[in-house]
């Protein structure tokens, strides 16, 4: 760590979705190499959510960025977001190239937003 080092000199955003009014989906970021990463940080916010809205993320791996042999990462997922309680919250996923099934090359990631809504 350097100590004079700025935030956007340290951190890069891979990728994002900007928000949006999303309707009952699942909506998946591209696939990025963890090749030239040490950590990664998935952050999900809600703003107002529908009448009885739910929000489940998840990170999942693939052997390619064509998301060849998808699957989730195990343990890399949030308790799912409710309207009752998630309004306007914050959710983030740590996660490192290792946490990836590495031995069976998977090397790519992808965050998953699944959204189930009833209003």
């Amino acid at each position: 760590m350097y100590p004079n080092a700025k935030g956007s000199e340290e951190l890069s955003i891979l990728a994002s979705f900007d928000p949006i009014s999303q309707a009952a989906a699942t909506v998946t970021t591209g696939w990025v190499s963890v090749a030239n990463f040490h950590a990664f940080l998935a952050v999900i916010q809600t703003g107002v959510m529908g009448a009885s809205a739910t929000l489940d993320a998840k990170v999942q791996q693939a052997q390619d960025s064509g998301g060849t042999g998808a699957k989730d990462v195990t343990g890399k997922s949030i308790t799912q977001i409710v309207k009752a309680t998630g309004d306007n919250k914050q959710a983030l996923i740590n996660f490192k190239p290792e946490d990836l099934d590495n031995a069976n090359n998977f090397s790519y990631e992808a965050v998953n937003f699944s959204v189930l809504r009833h209003d």
